[in-house]
């Protein structure tokens, strides 16, 4: 069935080239075109080391492309390491958060292969649930077999169900394509009162 799931997502879009601007969250001390933690840990649209051989994995970028989805991708991350704290340590996983090092950078990108998977008007619930939902190893699959087709950057919806988010796979960027960091902002996130 998933191969099907694929097939059906990849018919649904359309390759075209993309350009535009898209954010992206990290922490300040991190170049924001580092893949290196996408290469230890898999996520939903790549494959690390913590789930896969190293053939088989592949790094991602994942920019939103509005600030307002890349802040609510911010607030899920967040929630999501809060929640899976046992009680106890509840009040030092927060403090390990460190939400004042995340940085907002945003990105210009011009590139030729894009396949936009966003679900049209109309589209089933099950498209959206499988891009969006719990089961990732979909997704996974999805990413891989784009790549293999020279698909540079995928457009899909965010997780958050707020917006959309650009997966872009850096290591198979055309050589007539570009994406480049453009500016960034560092919020403060925690009250300093006395």
């Amino acid at each position: 069935m998933q191969q099907d799931d694929i097939a059906a997502i990849i018919a649904a879009g359309s390759i075209a080239p993309w350009a535009g601007s898209a954010w992206r969250y990290h922490r300040r001390r991190y170049d924001p075109t580092d893949t290196s933690g996408a290469l230890r840990v898999s996520g939903r649209y790549h494959r690390g080391l913590d789930r896969h051989p190293v053939a088989d994995c592949f790094p991602a970028l994942y920019l939103a492309l509005d600030p307002l989805v890349c802040a609510c991708e911010l607030v899920r991350t967040i929630v999501d390491r809060i929640a899976s704290s046992e009680p106890s340590s509840l009040q030092a996983q927060i403090g390990r958060l460190n939400v004042d090092t995340f940085r907002f950078t945003r990105f210009e990108l011009s590139l030729a292969r894009v396949l936009d998977c966003r679900p049209r008007t109309g589209a089933s619930a099950a498209l959206q649930s499988a891009l969006t939902g719990p089961e990732i190893e979909l997704t996974r699959n999805l990413a891989s077999v784009d790549r293999q087709a020279g698909i540079e950057a995928l457009i899909v919806p965010s997780a958050t169900l707020v917006g959309d988010n650009l997966i872009l796979f850096p290591d198979i960027v055309a050589d007539e394509s570009r994406f480049a960091p453009v500016e960034h902002f560092d919020p403060v996130l925690t009250r300093n009162w006395s």
